[in-house]
């Protein structure tokens, strides 16, 4: 039973001692339970990121194995067929005459380019860097795919002191050849392309610009997608398969162009793509 004098003491007391202690409790309590909520979301999602990493690395694989199995299935079968009209034509001469039988050797032709750049395409992001000087082997690169085109002309401009870069050599000749190539047929006769090449601490930079017919800026968005062309007898890969190799290696490659003006491709490598990301 309370006693007069404890009543007073309880009324006397202050209600703020007794309410609002717990209440800072439950804010804490609160507080501790959103942070460990959060904590918990964050791992979920770390993980889930990891799961998603690992689930496109299985599928780009699944991909590359399928891409590859199609393209060999396909291959064996047209080289048979190549290897038979080559010996039909050494063998009877006469059907060269044939109606046709120059159109079907074209075309078996673009078959064979169209299972080898698939291909290209499909191992782009397969690399086998080493180290290379550039000056050791671009000039004599570039004079034999000049020695190759007798119209137009190929200038190169190399800054001094380029470093050595670890890349993969003969995929980075196939995007300077593909591109140089397409310069060059793109241009008329006489007409010069620049092969630009620069260092800026960490990139190396290479520019190659013609003064050809130009690209129309509705095809530029959809430029390096597959089997997109603007050229009748072209497989729509080439740029393709550039873009793979170039980004593989942590670069950007990048087109202007004007119409009936020219068109300048610019490409931006690190000069060593696996030593750590730029």
């Amino acid at each position: 039973m309370l006693t007069e004098k404890s009543i007073k003491i309880f009324e006397n007391a202050s209600t703020k001692d007794y309410v609002s202690d717990p209440i800072q409790v439950s804010e804490k309590s609160h507080d501790f339970d959103a942070l460990r909520v959060s904590t918990s979301n964050s791992s979920v999602s770390s993980l889930e990121d990891t799961d998603s990493a690992a689930i496109m690395e299985k599928m780009k694989e699944e991909q590359r194995l399928c891409v590859s199995q199609i393209s060999h299935e396909i291959r064996n079968p047209v080289t048979l067929i190549n290897s038979s009209l080559q010996l039909i034509e050494r063998q009877h001469p006469e059907v060269k005459t044939f109606a046709f039988w120059h159109e079907t050797m074209e075309d078996l032709s673009f078959l064979r380019t169209l299972l080898d750049e698939l291909s290209s395409l499909n191992n782009g992001d397969l690399l086998h860097p080493e180290p290379q000087k550039l000056q050791d082997w671009l000039p004599d690169f570039l004079t034999c795919i000049q020695n190759s085109f007798s119209s137009a002309h190929l200038h190169l401009e190399l800054q001094e002191h380029l470093p050595t870069v670890t890349w993969d050599y003969t995929k980075i000749r196939q995007v300077f050849s593909n591109l140089i190539r397409n310069s060059l047929e793109a241009s008329p006769n006489d007409c010069e392309v620049l092969f630009k090449i620069s260092f800026d601490d960490p990139f190396v930079e290479i520019k190659i610009s013609d003064h050809g017919c130009g690209i129309p800026s509705s095809v530029l968005p959809t430029l390096f997608e597959p089997f997109h062309t603007t050229k009748s007898n072209g497989t729509g890969l080439g740029l393709a398969i550039c873009k793979r190799i170039v980004d593989s290696h942590h670069g950007t490659i990048v087109v202007s162009s004007t119409t009936k003006k020219g068109t300048t491709f610019t490409i931006r490598i690190p000069q060593n793509p696996f030593c750590s990301r730029v």
